[in-house]
């Protein structure tokens, strides 16, 4: 099928041109022809749109594109009339019907994911569901899937073949199919939860993680895996008919009895964070801390100042002593929990019960946070707004926090008593090393994890009221026989288990490596978008910023680093360095966030300026911004080739994702977006000076000549000057990630 060059508008009549003859462009991933469907590529630039997420799902480093991966013929779709006569016979498609993906990838840090996807008016991608366990072939993984495309009236989920997966094409519209297929391979880092593979016996799920982490020989729960706890509650609540066991495990060290004892501990530490037990869960923290003092006291102090990093500032030399290790996480806690009924004793310090109860308190409040967002909600913030005092603001906010974590603490005991236990009398499951070995490792020396499985009602592993004589035999009810040798990923198991869903995404992506949020709060942050017209509580966009920048700051890592960055006419930093997500800091930036207040004009350039040369060790900027720039450098032609050329440039230059309230460009279609911007451009390189002022004239003389030119809106309106802005800053925006594969997004798209 023919298709357009982007770059020159040359118009190419063959499909299997993979690149412009005339200016040498290689052929985009949504290039299209008249509005009509055609296959495509992935190209690794796209990779981070077809997998986001927030979970670092990056083109590999290793130097090979995703398209790289993929050994593949492609076939052309058929009827579903076709399939159900096949289906109804009892037969399989014909060979030549099915297509077969077949890739390989030595990178055991990479996982390899077959997506499925075609173009259509506007293009779009199927879920990326059928990732495929990898078998042995040639010495390597291999990975392979085989799909069967159909298209027609009705629909497809009745149509079933063994060892196919059957994909709808089926376009909408006046569209009809889409008459070829696509399927890549894609190259991306392991995500936090992992898809598991599918046996051909029983059901069930599984939800394997590799966030829930334990220091070595340790059963003390590292903060970063409450993130786990909190998925597991909200998976329970969803699925209200299901039943759970907390299966646990150790690496490939120690003896076989240390290592059954301490995969039911880490069980037991889970299961008492879980419910919300704090007694039973300091009583297992401080044993755990007892034992590792008796055989190795330097992972003693591993967990002590994990737990110290997290909660307070970092011990450094230029921290007073009394912010620093056990002194200052007693101090927090007295700050932060006045009514615990704790007292601390430095003399004692990890030694002491009460210790390990003070950090139950701060894992119970992070759990809070991840529940219910620790900032005021958005009606409350701005009624608060309102108020004609400071003194009347703080009153009001004090009550309204006061009901606010009231309801939070409510929703967490909610979720708590929706969990339901396979068997109340075993929650838990210690396994140690002798069973899920992974398949292309004779030990699995790193993965130290525990699980949670998910039963039918109806389908359990063992009845209540004939429980396993024993854990040996509960082990068994599991996962079958298992000892050594034994494979998961074959069919020894009595279980087929089916990945669980991943946890929603930020709107806002955590980027990869110590990331910058850069803020607009000019005066037009108060504007209140249409989307949000329609909603009870219309919020203007500095709240919906906001709301959606706490989203991003409770995902990140505690093993990162962040700053926050504020611009109208000045650019206003949070602090002057990047600072660890400990717990401390954290709370720190939620407060700063919430006090944000839209004025004044758009100093954009200082914003990208300050990001990309005053702040160190920034591995990637997010930028959110609602409008052009107004003060300083204002020639977004200017900016762009400063960024790249100046203030970006080198060795490592940073990845900058950008996000804008775009509303009004959604209102106008591709075609007419094309014009405002070349319409633009052109006059732009007559102004390179340009000024405030030049920018409303240069505005208003591409407004009236695109209405002379008969350029409207999809509602058949004519274009207005708002209209055009919001195009222009579209274009901006994209050009301003795009100069280092970053993310661009449309942040009203992303609030409905």
């Amino acid at each position: 099928m023919p298709w357009d060059c982007k770059q020159c508008n040359t118009h190419i009549a063959s499909d299997s041109e993979v690149a412009c003859p005339q200016c040498g462009t290689r052929k985009g991933l949504w290039t299209l022809a008249g509005g009509r469907t055609r296959t495509f590529r992935v190209t690794a630039r796209k990779v981070e749109l077809l997998f986001g997420g927030g979970r670092d799902p990056r083109p590999t480093a290793q130097g090979w594109p995703a398209e790289k991966l993929l050994a593949a013929e492609r076939v052309v779709a058929v009827p579903k009339a076709t399939a159900r006569g096949w289906a109804a016979e009892g037969k399989l498609p014909p060979t030549e019907q099915v297509l077969v993906v077949r890739c390989w990838s030595g990178d055991p840090e990479v996982e390899v994911r077959l997506s499925v996807e075609y173009a259509a008016q506007e293009a779009r991608e199927l879920p990326a569901d059928t990732w495929k366990a990898p078998r042995q072939e040639g010495g390597k993984p291999c990975h392979d899937a085989r799909y069967l495309f159909v298209y027609g009236d009705g629909a497809s989920d009745d149509l079933r073949f063994e060892g196919l997966e059957v994909v709808d094409v089926t376009e909408q519209g006046k569209l009809g199919h889409a008459p070829q297929v696509g399927v890549a391979a894609l190259g991306v880092k392991k995500r936090t939860i992992l898809p598991v593979d599918r046996f051909q016996k029983g059901w069930a799920q599984r939800l394997q993680c590799q966030e829930l982490e334990f220091n070595h020989d340790s059963h003390v729960l590292l903060p970063d895996g409450l993130t786990v706890l909190h998925l597991v509650l909200l998976h329970a609540e969803a699925n209200p008919t299901l039943r759970l066991v907390i299966a646990g495990h150790t690496d490939a060290t120690g003896t076989d009895a240390r290592n059954d004892a301490l995969s039911r501990d880490r069980c037991a530490d889970i299961l008492h964070m879980l419910e919300g037990d704090r007694d039973a869960w300091a009583d297992s923290a401080l044993r755990s801390y007892q034992h590792l003092l008796k055989t190795d006291a330097r992972k003693a102090a591993l967990d002590a100042t994990t737990i110290e990093d997290w909660v307070g500032r970092p011990a450094s030399p230029a921290d007073p002593a009394e912010w620093q290790g056990f002194k200052g996480f007693a101090r927090r806690h007295k700050a932060e929990f006045r009514d615990s009924g704790l007292t601390l004793d430095p003399a004692q310090g990890w030694k002491d019960l009460a210790s390990w109860k003070a950090v139950f308190d701060f894992y119970e409040r992070t759990l809070l946070d991840l529940v219910a967002p620790p900032l005021l909600p958005a009606s409350v913030r701005m009624e608060a707004a309102k108020k004609r005092t400071d003194n009347e603001r703080l009153v009001f906010l004090t009550q309204e926090r006061r009901k606010w974590d009231a309801k939070r603490v409510e929703r967490l005991k909610k979720l708590r008593e929706g969990l339901a236990w396979v068997d109340a009398g075993r929650k838990t499951v210690g396994f140690g090393e002798q069973y899920l070995k992974v398949r292309t490792q004779k030990y699995s020396l790193t993965n130290r994890r525990d699980e949670f499985l998910f039963f039918q009602a109806d389908r359990l592993p063992w009845d209540a009221s004939s429980p396993p004589a024993d854990e040996a035999a509960a082990r068994v009810a599991l996962y079958g026989t298992g000892g050594p040798g034994w494979d998961y990923q074959n069919d020894d198991g009595p279980w087929t288990f089916d990945a669980l869903d991943c946890p929603a995404a930020p709107a806002i992506e955590v980027p990869p490596g110590n990331v910058l949020f850069v803020i607009d709060v000019s005066g037009s942050m108060n504007a209140v978008d249409p989307v949000e017209q329609k909603k009870p509580v219309k919020r203007p966009r500095i709240e919906v910023c906001k709301d959606r920048l706490l989203e991003t700051l409770r995902a990140l890592p505690s093993s990162r680093s962040f700053g926050l960055v504020a611009f109208d006419t000045n650019v206003t930093p949070w602090t002057a360095q990047l600072l660890p997500a400990s717990r401390f800091y954290r709370q720190a930036a939620y407060r700063w966030v919430e006090e944000l207040k839209p004025d004044s004009a758009t100093n954009t350039s200082g914003a990208l300026h300050h990001a990309l040369t005053k702040v160190e060790g920034v591995d990637a900027v997010v930028f959110l911004s609602d409008g052009l720039p107004t003060v300083n450098t204002v020639n977004e032609h200017v900016i762009l080739s400063t960024v790249k050329g100046r203030w970006n440039a080198g060795p490592k230059p940073r990845r900058i994702d950008a996000y804008g309230f775009l509303e009004g460009q959604d209102l106008v279609d591709a075609a007419a977006r094309k014009k405002v911007n070349d319409a633009y451009h052109e006059e732009l390189k007559k102004t390179p000076d340009l000024r405030r002022d030049d920018r409303d004239k240069l505005v208003y003389r591409v407004t009236t000549a695109l209405r002379s030119a008969g350029v409207k809106t999809k509602r058949g309106q004519p274009l207005t000057s708002a209209e055009v802005q919001q195009v222009v800053l579209g274009w901006f925006l994209e050009e301003l990630a795009a100069q280092n594969d970053g993310v661009f997004k449309d942040l009203n798209a992303l609030t409905e």
